[in-house]
């Protein structure tokens, strides 16, 4: 793929995200039909929250079997959305900054924050992740990955590792390459072919025009060989198999998961 095919897929995916944000912003982060705009009451808003709350309590659990801090000074929140995970985390953390590729998403992310009475979260657009300074001691990532295509992702992830403060660490979630060969070429036609995109929503009764929530896997040997070129070789891998299908057995075209925990090595001692 080419530089400029490369631009293409990453602004058509940001378009697609975007229009998440503007219509369907909680089931762009969870798709529950619960969480649909036109099924989204107080309960469901507060359901959503609380998985949130589950995600970072499972989180600091997984910090505290590592034996790493489970409070921080400043943490990162990469792919906020609504800020499902910012809430909680401002309960651990003097500052919290969420990114997103969505204005939408952080307009709703900053009501949700307000309405909880959360002040001190810093809401940032994607494009200005480079005017971040490198002292964050925690950077979360959860089911965002996954909708990023993978070269872009990559980057993204040695972009970040850079952003860890000496002994910060990195908690980032990622969709592994699935079992079968067929997914890639089913998201590529639904980009793709004309009136590929229609067909399938109708199909799923939905708006002939809905956005495409495109999933895309990632090669663990590719993430630990950047990791150990940014000098981290010491990475804890939490493996979440594919969901079992209605045969009881594993859906080979679905994907997995893994949460990658590691601590970016501290400052080696002054000589002299």
């Amino acid at each position: 793929m080419t530089v400029r095919a490369l631009r293409d897929h990453a602004t058509k995916t940001e378009e697609q995200w975007r229009r998440f944000g503007q219509e369907d912003p909680y089931y762009g982060v969870l798709t529950e039909d619960r969480y649909r705009r036109e099924n989204l009451d107080e309960a469901a808003r507060e359901a959503f929250f609380r998985s949130g709350q589950q995600t970072i309590d499972g989180l600091v659990a997984r910090m505290q079997e590592l034996g790493r801090p489970q409070r921080w000074t400043r943490a990162l929140d990469f792919g906020c959305g609504v800020g499902r995970l910012l809430v909680p985390l401002a309960d651990r953390a003097d500052q919290v900054v969420g990114v997103d590729v969505s204005p939408e998403m952080l307009a709703e992310a900053r009501h949700s924050c307000e309405a909880r009475g959360v002040d001190n979260v810093l809401l940032l657009e994607a494009h200005r992740l480079g005017e971040l300074s490198a002292d964050f001691d925690l950077i979360t990532s959860y089911i965002v990955f996954q909708h990023i295509p993978s070269r872009t992702g990559y980057e993204l992830t040695r972009r970040l590792t850079t952003l860890l403060a000496p002994g910060g660490v990195a908690m980032l979630h990622f969709a592994l390459t699935p079992g079968s060969a067929l997914i890639h070429p089913f998201y590529w036609t639904l980009r793709h072919v004309p009136g590929a995109r229609a067909i399938w929503n109708v199909m799923r009764k939905r708006a002939r025009d809905y956005p495409i929530m495109e999933m895309n896997g990632y090669r663990l040997d590719k993430l630990l060989r950047d990791l150990h070129a940014a000098g981290i070789s010491d990475v804890t891998i939490q493996y979440h198999p594919p969901p079992v299908g209605p045969s009881g057995r594993r859906d080979l075209t679905a994907f997995s998961g893994a949460l990658l925990t590691y601590t970016k090595p501290p400052r080696p001692p002054l000589s002299g």
